[in-house]
């Protein structure tokens, strides 16, 4: 680096040799120097004209004043110099110098020193330079610092070696879902026979290349990777986990005739035999209906023999189900019976008691004892084909299976299953089926400890009170049917009614009033008319209310997502056209804020007990007898008390006075208000 002295000793060469001032007349150089300060008559080499000037006025009297030059360097480099009258001062405002960063160093002007080798903790700005009382030379002084990244790269891999994406974020930024900008699952790089390998949905960090255990996973509700704050401070890398499951097989085991009698779903590679599901089934069936299937036909019962996976095979080719080979398919089983060897069948009559027990007839008794009644195709009492040991059979304990086998049955008349309520009935088979009378069901196994499923696939019309107090349903699948009558299951037990079914359109009113059993309910894509019927009191009651206190306990309400007419949120039914509550059930303890109203009979009956309930304040009517017998302990409304009491009268809820007494309300105003702080005029 030149030296001071050899650096004046150029400048003095330089500005003795220029004929034209380095400086223009305004304050401020084109350089960007500020000498608005400076003492000097004028700046730059041109300062020699100056002098001459002074001399040559005359006045010998006045002193000639010292000029000093100054310079301003960046590194080697000269940016500026200019010659200031001693005492004079000068600053620097042009654009900072500029050093040229290093991919390790970064360097910040920090102002002017005349040791180009000083720390930048001692450099001067600008307006704190020296006053000027030599030639003075300033140099730029820069701040090195260590470039430290800001940022961080995670790389995520489907397998070693194969890139799925690469995310860079601002250290401590966590990395969102959608920064992959992938919508598929990265593809696993290894396969099993009998098993499908699917991605987890997790990653695993790894860790001076081994995988480590843990798993990182995008959680749903911000769609963060679950980091900790320290892993985003480096580069990172994830390999995608997997799991491996068992490709599964669906086991059809039929009767004789190929009627469908029981499945499950079976690991590629196993025999039934190791199904749990089989075992637990096999054990809760004391008379193994279902896994030693006889067949019956033309008034004789063929013995069972095993099962084949071809229809009608001989009996030589039978096997037990503990002898049926390991599935690589899905599979039906057909059950084989002897056709050489048959024996009567005799049918169970109910309704014919003696001393506790019930009387076992033939076919042939039955219908000359008029027992049995077929008038073309209406049974107008019921019958079971069912192999008795001897003509006295006491049925009160043991679980067994009804079905009708007689393809010419297509009507079950009034009270033809009436009073079917000894024993434990575990399933009905109706399959033949087609229409099904008034009252057909009452009292149907009443007494019973195991609830029935009802399989009606053929049942295409149903007449009102079909299954008015029926005895203990658990499930009745209707598919074909599109209107479920008035009071169809009133007053029945029934536990869970089947009503997503695409046929359906109309639950027509009163259809599952008193049903106290039924807690859940799935309704259809296609149901476009829930009715409603007037129980007086401004109450109005929907085909599931109850119109008795504390007596509905259902808890779950969803609505097929394609229902034009109806959608469901927080288990309640809401009516599309006016965003209107219609139907609310005890899991309904907040009322959604896209409600708009709430109808007459949306809480009428409930088992709400002490539940406390939130009203939004986006609700903007609530009619009368919206809460027909179905107390609450507490309503909170997300508004005013003067508000809440615009949205209603007091016949909203529209209970006894002892109800009302205990009610109590919040407002953001003011709490716990008794009924009568908000609606005084109460008797």
């Amino acid at each position: 680096m030149m030296n001071k002295k050899g650096i004046l000793g150029l400048a003095l060469i330089l500005t003795l040799a220029s004929c034209n001032p380095l400086v223009p007349n305004d304050e401020t150089s084109s350089n960007g120097f500020d000498l608005t300060n400076s003492t000097s008559e004028d700046s730059g080499s041109g300062s020699s004209n100056n002098n001459s000037s002074e001399s040559g006025s005359g006045d010998s009297s006045k002193p000639t004043q010292k000029k000093y030059q100054v310079f301003f360097y960046n590194d080697k480099t000269e940016l500026y110099h200019t010659s200031v009258n001693e005492g004079g001062s000068v600053s620097y405002t042009g654009n900072p110098p500029t050093k040229n960063n290093t991919s390790t160093t970064k360097y910040t002007f920090f102002g002017w020193s005349e040791d180009s080798e000083a720390n930048y903790t001692s450099a001067l700005p600008n307006n704190k330079l020296p006053k000027i009382t030599k030639d003075t030379y300033f140099f730029a002084i820069f701040k090195e610092e260590p470039i430290i990244s800001n940022s961080y790269t995670a790389t995520f891999y489907s397998n070693i070696g194969e890139v799925y994406a690469t995310v860079t974020k601002t250290k401590g930024q966590k990395i969102l879902k959608s920064d992959l900008n992938r919508s598929d699952d990265p593809v696993p790089n290894y396969s099993e026979e009998g098993k499908v390998i699917t991605f987890s949905n997790a990653w695993n960090k790894i860790v001076n290349g081994v995988v480590e255990d843990k798993h990182y996973r995008f959680d749903s509700y911000g769609g963060y990777l679950d980091m900790s704050d320290d892993e985003t401070q480096a580069d990172i890398n994830f390999v995608a986990n997997y799991y491996s499951n068992f490709i599964k097989y669906n086991c059809n085991f039929c009767s004789y005739d190929g009627t469908p009698l029981f499945s499950f779903d079976l690991d590629h590679g196993r025999t039934p035999s190791e199904s749990k599901q089989f075992i637990t089934d096999s054990l809760a069936t004391v008379n193994k209906v279902y896994f030693e299937p006889d067949y019956c036909a033309d008034g004789k019962k063929y013995s069972f023999v095993g099962w084949s996976t071809t229809k009608g095979d001989s009996v030589s080719n039978a096997k037990s189900i503990n002898n049926l080979p390991a599935v690589y398919k899905k599979q039906s089983y057909y059950a084989i019976v002897n056709l050489n060897s048959s024996e009567p069948v005799f049918l169970e009559i109910t309704g014919e008691e003696n001393y506790g027990h019930y009387k076992v007839l033939s076919f042939e008794e039955a219908l000359n004892d008029n027992y049995i009644i077929v008038e073309g195709t209406e049974l107008t009492r019921f019958y079971e084909n069912k192999v008795m040991t001897n003509n006295l059979y006491n049925v009160d304990k043991v679980p067994y299976n009804l079905f009708i086998s007689d393809n010419r049955i297509k009507t079950l008349g009034t009270n033809s299953l009436t009073n079917i309520s000894t024993g434990s009935i575990k399933s009905l088979s109706i399959s033949s089926v087609e229409t099904i009378k008034e009252k057909a069901f009452e009292l149907f196994n009443s007494d019973s400890d195991i609830a029935v499923d009802i399989d009606g696939k053929n049942v295409t019309t149903l007449e009102k009170n079909a299954f008015y107090k029926a005895g203990k349903i658990r499930r009745v699948s209707l598919p074909k049917i599109s209107v479920i009558p008035e009071n169809c299951f009133k007053d029945s037990s029934i536990y869970e009614p089947v009503l997503n079914s695409d046929n359906l359109t109309k639950i027509s009113k009163g259809a599952f009033s008193n049903c106290k059993k039924i807690t859940k309910i799935d309704i259809g894509k296609n149901v476009s008319n829930i009715e409603y019927q007037s129980a007086g009191n401004d109450a109005s009651l929907s085909p599931f209310s109850n119109d008795t206190y504390n007596s509905n306990y259902m808890e779950e309400l969803t609505v097929n997502s394609a229902n034009q007419t109806y959608r469901s949120e927080n288990n309640a039914i809401i009516r599309k056209s006016d965003n209107a509550l219609i139907f609310a059930t005890n899991g309904t303890t907040t009322i959604p804020n896209s409600v708009k109203k709430i109808a007459k009979g949306a809480f009428v009956g409930l088992n709400m007990g002490d539940a406390t309930l939130t009203i939004p304040s986006t609700v903007e009517s609530i009619a009368n007898g919206a809460f027909y017998k179905s107390p609450v302990e507490k309503i909170v409304y997300q508004g005013t008390k003067a508000e809440f009491k615009k949205l209603c009268t007091a016949s909203f809820y529209n209970l006894a006075l002892n109800y009302q007494l205990k009610l109590k309300f919040d407002f953001t105003d003011v709490t716990n208000q008794a009924f009568r702080d908000v609606f005084p005029s109460v008797d």
